[in-house]
C-alpha cells in the first residue's frame, strides 16, 4: 500500500493505493508459468495500480551480440500485446504504468537500430504487420511514465512515499545505493533489473548503522535458463 496526498478546494486529505509492480517480463522469452501467478496475485489483492517496471520485451533485434532467435522485432511486440492484455484483464480497472528499461530503451536509443530505420521500430507508437494488422494495441493501453535515465525526475515513477524504477546497478549494494539515490527519506525504492528477487530490506551505511531507506527487487517474470546464462551463475535469477 502506499499513500498519495489528494488535495482539494478546502482541504487536504491522504489517500491509500494498493499496487502491484512486477519487472522484466522480456517478450516472448517469457515464462507462462510465472505470467498466470501473476496475474493469480493480481486478481487476489485487486490493486489500484499495476507497475511494470521494464525490460517487457527481449529487444534481441536491438542487441549487440549474435543471436540465433527466429523470432523478429514484430513477434516480439505481438507476444508482448498477449502478455499486456492478460495482465490488464486481472485488474481491469486498475491504472497501467510502464517504465523503461534497458531492453526496450535499445531499440529507440542510438547504437543499436540503423538510425534510417529506428523510427519504425518504436514500440511506442502502433506496429503493424505487413498485413496491416496491428499487433501492440493492448500494449499501448499502458502509459509509459520514464526514461531509462539514471534520474531522480525522469527516471522513475512515484506513488507517494513509493519510488519505482527499472534499476541500473547490479552490485550487491545496487538497492541500497539506489534507494538513497532514487528514492524518498522514510521510503521504499522497488526495481528490477537484476533479475535477483530482494524482500523489502533496510538500507545501511554499515552493518549497525541503519538508514531511513528501504529497498525491494521484483525479481523477472521471464524464462531462468536461457542458452546465453548456460555458462554463468544464474541461481540467483528468480520470478517475483
Amino acid at each position: 500500500m502506499a499513500s498519495r496526498t489528494i488535495r482539494g478546494a478546502r482541504k487536504r486529505r491522504t489517500d491509500t493505493a494498493r499496487w502491484v509492480a512486477f519487472s522484466c517480463i522480456h517478450s516472448p522469452e517469457h515464462d507462462q508459468g510465472a505470467v498466470d501467478w501473476l496475474c493469480g496475485v493480481i486478481e487476489e489483492h485487486e490493486p489500484d495500480v499495476l507497475i511494470s517496471l521494464g525490460d517487457d520485451l527481449e529487444a534481441d533485434g536491438a542487441s549487440r551480440w549474435p543471436s540465433e532467435a527466429a523470432y523478429k522485432l514484430i513477434d516480439e511486440y505481438a507476444a508482448d500485446d498477449r502478455v499486456k492484455a492478460r495482465i490488464a484483464a486481472a485488474a481491469p480497472n486498475a491504472e497501467r504504468i510502464r517504465l523503461m528499461g534497458n531492453h526496450c530503451d535499445n531499440i529507440i536509443s542510438a547504437g543499436r537500430v540503423n538510425p534510417k530505420l529506428r523510427e519504425l521500430c518504436d514500440w511506442r507508437v502502433p506496429q503493424f504487420t505487413h498485413k496491416g494488422v496491428q499487433v501492440n494495441a493492448n500494449a499501448l493501453r499502458w502509459k509509459v511514465s520514464s526514461t531509462y535515465d539514471f534520474c531522480r525526475r525522469r527516471g522513475v515513477y512515484r506513488l507517494g512515499q513509493v519510488t519505482f524504477g527499472h534499476g541500473w546497478q547490479t552490485n550487491v549494494n545496487a538497492g541500497r545505493d539506489q534507494s538513497v539515490l532514487l528514492g524518498t527519506p522514510y521510503g521504499l525504492f522497488v526495481s528490477g533489473h537484476t533479475h535477483a528477487p530482494e524482500a523489502v530490506t533496510q538500507g545501511r551505511m554499515t552493518g549497525k548503522v541503519p538508514l531511513p531507506y528501504w529497498y525491494a527487487n521484483a525479481g523477472c517474470l521471464r524464462n531462468l535458463d536461457p542458452e546465453y546464462m548456460r555458462r554463468n551463475n544464474g541461481f540467483h535469477w528468480g520470478h517475483g
